[in-house]
């Protein structure tokens, strides 16, 4: 059965949770939110975040955000790359995590990108075990 997406204020959910894993829902002091990208309100913005980790399983929003963000490191770390909106970077052992960590998210507070994955994203394995856990050569 096909499964067809929802659509937030016009926007198909796909989009919202690309938007949601990479920037902040709005006043950030620096560089762009979600408010910048949509042009609605910030509360509406909030709601529909709100709504859609809720129909995931979420009821805190911050834990959806890591969701997103780990099944998009297991799956960049599967592909062996990283794709952004104007750039294409090879993902290797030693700059898989800083490169995802500064290009695809944006992360609120005071984090590396070796301590974002192990603490947050992964608890209980390093950056190396990560790799070597989701990278294609030991999936085969």
């Amino acid at each position: 059965m096909d499964k067809r997406e929802k659509y937030y204020a016009g926007i198909i959910e796909s989009q919202w949770k690309k938007w949601f894993m990479k920037f902040p829902t709005k006043y950030k002091p620096e560089g762009i939110t979600i408010l910048d990208k949509v042009g609605i309100g910030g509360k509406k913005i909030e709601r529909i975040i709100k709504v859609i980790a809720k129909e995931n399983g979420f009821d805190n929003v911050n834990k959806f955000r890591v969701k997103l963000h780990k099944d998009y490191v297991v799956e960049s770390i599967q592909k062996g790359f990283l794709k952004t909106d104007d750039k294409i970077f090879s993902l290797n052992r030693k700059n898989y995590y800083t490169l995802i960590f500064n290009e695809a998210f944006t992360v609120i507070g005071k984090y590396r990108p070796n301590t974002y994955f192990e603490r947050c994203l992964f608890p209980g394995m390093t950056v190396d075990d990560i790799w070597d856990t989701y990278h294609g050569d030991h999936l085969l």
